[in-house]
């Protein structure tokens, strides 16, 4: 019992200094919210103003149809640092 509430101890101090907000947001080109289940979650958005039918093709979740030419992280550090990149053809 000792051993267990020693390690419960220690997972919840290295749990306690992970940062608040990060890239928490699979399924997306770019978002980040914070580790609460109630967090606001925030990302970018984008489409191509000059379509007539740009509001079907706003670019946000991932996905293989948008004919990216390359999505994702290039560096990231799970802390307080990160590059992303971002082609997009279209």
């Amino acid at each position: 019992m000792r051993i267990l509430l020693i390690e419960m101890l220690i997972v919840s101090l290295a749990y306690a200094y992970l940062p608040l907000w990060g890239t928490y947001r699979p399924g997306v080109y770019f978002g980040v919210k914070a580790r609460s289940p109630r967090s606001p979650s925030f990302g970018i958005m984008w489409y191509n103003a000059e379509r007539t039918d740009s509001i079907n093709h706003i670019r946000h979740e991932c996905d293989s149809r948008d004919s990216m030419t390359h999505w994702g992280w290039r560096e990231h550090n799970g802390c307080d640092y990160g590059l992303e990149v971002l082609e997009d053809v279209r």
